[in-house]
């Protein structure tokens, strides 16, 4: 943990267990086996991983601060700060929830389920197209899209409560 707010990390060439970060930067390489992470604060940068070899194994959960993912992993979960993801890469086979704070997706491969809660899902840089198996939407979601960006296909979608609120931002 950083001690100070200016403080920053770089991992190379390691196993990480669970990645904590609470305030500073701290950038995790491409060489570095993530197997969960927590980010309660500051930015972490999750580099691309070059030879597919060291995919995140577990779950990434943000609480808040930021975080620029370009690795695949199965489940990600967003409480609150912001997460972009920008690697066709990403493709999470498991769950990705947004239960609050900003989801981007700006490049990103396929997603397996995607639980919309609350919060946001900024569609607004997405340039490929993407599948999403089973989208389950609420009503604190929002939506923001742009006519220029690419929607997503989506196989499956549940909306029992209601359906998130569209916004247009061109």
């Amino acid at each position: 943990k950083p001690q100070s707010p200016a403080c920053v990390h770089q991992f190379k060439q390691m196993q990480v267990t669970t990645l904590v970060c609470v305030s500073g930067t701290t950038f995790v390489t491409d060489t570095v086996n993530l197997a969960a992470g927590l980010v309660f604060g500051g930015t972490v940068w999750v580099m691309p991983d070059a030879t597919a070899t060291y995919p995140i194994t577990g779950s990434l959960t943000v609480w808040g601060g930021s975080v620029r993912l370009a690795r695949d992993l199965p489940d990600l979960t967003v409480n609150g700060g912001s997460v972009e993801i920008n690697d066709t890469a990403v493709s999470p086979s498991g769950i990705v929830a947004i239960n609050g704070g900003t989801l981007r997706l700006s490049a990103c491969g396929n997603i397996g389920t995607l639980n919309g809660n609350a919060g946001t899902l900024d569609l607004t840089g997405l340039s490929r197209a993407i599948t999403i198996a089973t989208a389950n939407w609420r009503p604190g979601l929002t939506l923001l899209k742009s006519r220029q960006s690419v929607e997503p296909t989506i196989t499956t979608e549940n909306a029992p409560y209601g359906r998130p609120r569209v916004v247009y931002v061109d």
